[in-house]
């Protein structure tokens, strides 16, 4: 086999391997906060019977995007703060995020709350 033959195919290699390598980790899924992470924060932070002021006040200390519904769409009875903890983890093309429902009772306290992972993507 001659000389240029053989560095031909150790540079094909070469290049299959690092495009191999750029491929696993585009396709990797990499985790920077999960549910369980902000279900215990919510936890420590906002006891049941807290202040619609007190949640909005969280969610701002922790810079995440949040409105106010009013009464929410799937119960009539209670009111509602969404909130969004956007880029939770990634796994190309993908992207995920947490949403967070708190909901209060006619007090305007807070009653329980849900939270949710989601994937959006191309």
């Amino acid at each position: 086999m001659p000389k240029q033959r053989i560095i031909f195919v150790i540079a094909v290699l070469s290049l299959l391997v690092v495009l191999a390598g750029f491929v696993y980790q585009q396709t990797r899924r990499r985790v920077r906060v999960t549910v369980t992470q902000v279900e215990e924060d919510i936890r420590n932070h906002l006891p049941v019977g807290s202040t619609r002021e007190n949640v909005a006040a969280f969610l701002d200390r922790r810079k995440l995007p949040h409105s106010y519904k009013g009464e929410d769409a799937y119960d009539p009875d209670r009111n509602c703060e969404v909130a969004l903890v956007p880029n939770t983890a990634t796994r190309w093309p993908f992207r995920t995020d947490i949403q967070i429902h708190f909901y209060f009772d006619k007090q305007m306290k807070l009653a329980s709350y849900s939270v949710k992972e989601f994937q959006t993507g191309p």
